[in-house]
């Protein structure tokens, strides 16, 4: 105890301390991932398995893909033209998981989606993403196609 103390450098705190701080910062981590429903994690895991698996860069892939989509050349994706491209992606998903997932992408809620948008939000589920979280039900569904 005292020994370890006194040999850790100013201000951060014995190794309990350390570790008790550790736990703290999970605990209210865990506490604030239900935030985020499962099917939407596991539908964001897709997309972001379907952007990884074209190699190379995830913002100059998110561009050229929804230029595909991006009918009225806009820059943006209308809900209309989202659909579409989470359908041409996603192949078995659902009108309503299309819906939960736009509606989780679109952070400005402006209805339409851009390039930044889709990118920042595969970045943010890229850093938190839990290996565990792609759903084997719709990920065979989509093979057996």
């Amino acid at each position: 105890g005292a020994d370890v103390a006194a040999t850790t450098p100013a201000g951060q705190g014995s190794i309990a301390e350390v570790l008790l701080r550790f736990a703290r910062a999970d605990a209210r981590k865990a506490s604030s991932a239900p935030s985020v429903p499962r099917k939407i994690v596991k539908l964001r895991n897709l997309l972001l398995d379907k952007f990884d698996g074209m190699g190379g860069n995830l913002r100059v892939n998110v561009r050229r893909t929804l230029s595909k989509y991006d009918v009225d050349g806009s820059g943006e994706l209308e809900r209309a033209e989202c659909v579409s491209a989470l359908q041409g992606l996603l192949n078995a998903i659902q009108p309503d998981e299309i819906a939960d997932l736009i509606d989780d992408i679109d952070t400005d809620k402006s209805q339409t989606l851009t390039v930044d948008e889709i990118t920042a939000y595969l970045l943010a589920a890229q850093d938190g993403r839990d290996p565990q979280d792609t759903s084997l039900k719709l990920a065979k569904k989509k093979v057996a196609r």
